[in-house]
Order: C-alpha cells, then sequence, then structure tokens
C-alpha cells in the first residue's frame, strides 16, 4: 500500500478518484429538488439565488485557499502561508460588511459590471475585462469573464453560459500548458506569478477606486489611469528592475502603482478632460450614489 500511495501512478490514481467523488456529490447536491439548469448568467454565476449562506462562505474562504498557497508558498515558508492567511481573514471582512452591501445596492453581480455602471460607459468595462483576461491567460483561468464581457459584446449573446465556459477552459488550459516552458527558469514559480499579479491587479484596483470615491470621473480617465499603472508597472518589472535602476521591491513597487494611477486618472480628468472629481467619500458605502 505504502508503495502505491508513494508511486506516480498511485498518486495519479488517488487524486481521480478523490476528484470523481467530489464530482459525483456536487452533482448530486446541485440538482436534487432543483429546476434543470437554463445556462443563462443568473444560473452560472449566482447558482440561481438558491444556494444557502453556508455554501457561498464556504466557496469564497476554499477558494483563499488555493494551490499556490498550500504548495508553493507552503514550501517556500510556513509563516509566509498563515500570514497569507491572516491577512485574507481581514479581506474577507471587508468583502462581506463592506463590498458584498454595494453590489445589492447597484444591483451588480461582477466587478466590471459595477464599474461600468459607476463610469457609464463600456468601454471601461472592456478594458478592465481584457485586462483580467489576459492577465489570467498567462497566470489563472478566466473562463468566466470571456463569456460574461467578451463574447456577449463581440461575438453575439450568450445562451448557455455553461457550454461557452466549457469551451473556453478547454482552450485555455491548452494555452497555458503551452506556455509551461516559459516558467521553466524562474528561480520561484509563485513569486513570479505573485510579481506578473500586479501588472494587472493593482492599475484595476486604481479603477475602482476612483469608482468608489469620487463623482464626475469619465471612464476615459479610469481607462488612462489604468494604462499608467500597466505601463509603469511593465517598465518596473521588465526593465528597471533587471537593470539594477530600482532596487525596491515588486510588493512595495504595487503600491507606488496603486497611488500614482489614482493620481494620473484624477490628473487626466482634470487637466485633459476639463472635469472637475468631486469626493464623494464613503457616501456609496453608506448607500449613496
Amino acid at each position: 500500500m505504502s508503495e502505491l500511495l508513494g508511486s506516480f501512478g498511485g498518486q495519479i490514481t488517488i487524486a481521480l478518484v478523490l476528484l470523481g467523488a467530489i464530482a459525483a456529490i456536487t452533482y448530486r447536491t446541485t440538482t436534487r429538488g432543483q429546476a434543470r439548469h437554463d445556462g443563462s448568467a443568473k444560473d452560472v454565476f449566482l447558482a440561481s439565488g438558491g444556494l444557502k449562506w453556508m455554501f457561498v462562505a464556504g466557496s469564497i474562504t476554499l477558494t483563499n485557499l488555493s494551490t499556490e498557497q498550500l504548495v508553493g508558498m507552503n514550501g517556500n515558508q510556513m509563516f509566509l502561508l498563515a500570514w497569507w492567511e491572516l491577512a485574507g481573514f481581514a479581506g474577507l471582512m471587508m468583502l462581506a460588511f463592506v463590498f458584498v452591501p454595494i453590489y445589492y445596492r447597484t444591483k451588480c453581480t461582477t466587478v466590471t459590471e459595477l464599474l461600468e455602471q459607476r463610469y457609464g460607459g463600456g468601454s471601461i468595462r472592456t478594458l478592465i475585462s481584457a485586462l483580467f483576461l489576459i492577465g489570467n491567460i498567462l497566470i489563472y483561468l478566466p473562463a468566466a469573464l470571456y463569456s460574461v464581457d467578451f463574447h456577449t459584446k463581440f461575438v453575439r449573446p450568450v445562451t448557455d453560459h455553461w457550454r461557452l465556459a466549457a469551451i473556453v477552459s478547454v482552450v485555455l488550459t491548452i494555452t497555458s500548458i503551452l506556455m509551461v516552458p516559459a516558467f521553466e527558469n524562474a528561480k520561484s514559480i509563485i513569486n513570479l506569478l505573485q510579481q506578473l499579479n500586479g501588472l494587472s491587479s493593482m492599475p484595476i484596483l486604481s479603477a475602482f477606486i476612483v469608482a468608489l470615491l469620487f463623482r464626475n470621473v469619465a471612464a476615459g480617465s479610469a481607462i488612462a489611469g489604468v494604462i499608467w499603472g500597466v505601463v509603469l508597472y511593465g517598465l518596473f518589472s521588465f526593465v528597471w528592475s533587471p537593470a539594477g535602476i530600482i532596487t525596491m521591491h515588486y510588493i512595495d513597487f504595487m503600491v507606488v502603482t496603486l497611488a500614482t494611477s489614482v493620481l494620473f486618472a484624477l490628473s487626466f480628468n482634470r487637466l485633459v478632460l476639463g472635469r472637475r472629481a468631486q469626493f464623494s467619500g464613503l457616501s456609496l458605502l453608506r448607500g449613496g450614489t
């Protein structure tokens, strides 16, 4: 038995058995007493609105424990894994008590939908979705984003999100596998992935911050801020840092990217578009507009 567990084939067998068991239990749980899935956006992304709180809370908690934490960070140092999860708890509290109420009030289901509503233009939604999509093709798996924002807008309306997500998932999985050689010389895969995340996460967060804290900001200004952040962080990661021009850690430079992206968006809004941004503070969190 120990030899079976220790062999590569044995590990694959165990993984497949566990995966099959989880799939069977999930299928049984989600189809028992439920109407047939229609493939609509509400069906796919909100489970038709029929999930109890424990399933939602459990899924949010478990998505914070992905392979990169359990394998990569765990192999790096255990204290980093513990700190990541402790910090994640604060983020989950913010999600539950700050951001979820905003989504309920605005009747939005995705970040991109909320940004489009706040800025009053579909261009910002397309740009943010593009950054998510491109970044995740290189790092993770963004089938949902494609089906929500790209296929509907540029191809045709989606009638069955389940089928489209399955097709896109297969294509992007193959693409991700083909890109494995690009990472073979990296000293730390997890460290590299976290650094590359900054190319999209900080610029996107800047657009989100401006949307929540300011009024009278044009979508074009937010787009300008996002582009500034991507270019700035790209220059740091691929030019300045390797050349030793800037020796800051990439996490520290993420803060610089975020702050300057917000400032650039507000400056562009005032100096180029001639619009004066109005600081709304936390009014949106209190139910304002």
